[in-house]
């Protein structure tokens, strides 16, 4: 999906659970979207490294629920990504793309979270 916001062209990409129901369209989608400031949109960190190759500069994530059981400390215990557990919650880097993760406020399989907090973010956009 494209919006022109004012010279500039942002290009948002969203892909279901690559995990869950992967295709060979998820990645195909992040290689191929049209130039501009491209956005990727995924239920899980598991693209990251495909986008940010692909020039996308922000990534927004979810699907961890921050681990959802974790050590004290908050040291995840179970990501259920295939990616690395540094994608596994909050503010993430991968080569000049920047990421986030955000734990939610659901659960998966168990219902409960243990040492890990659920959020709503609200992240602000600017230029620069």
């Amino acid at each position: 999906m494209c919006f022109a916001v004012g010279e500039t062209n942002l290009q948002v990409c969203g892909t279901d659970d690559v995990r869950r129901f992967y295709s060979e369209a998820a990645p195909l989608a992040m290689r191929n979207a049209p130039p501009g400031l491209r956005i990727a949109l995924v239920h899980s960190a598991d693209l990251a490294q495909e986008a940010a190759a692909a020039g996308f500069r922000l990534y927004l994530a979810g699907h961890t629920h921050a681990g959802q059981i974790c050590l004290p400390g908050g040291q995840v215990v179970i990501t259920r990504q295939d990616c690395s557990r540094r994608f596994a919650a909050g503010l993430w880097q991968e080569g000049a793309m920047t990421g986030y993760t955000t734990s939610g406020v659901g659960t998966a399989v168990l219902p409960m979270r243990f040492n890990t907090r659920g959020e709503v973010a609200l992240l602000e956009l600017r230029r620069g």
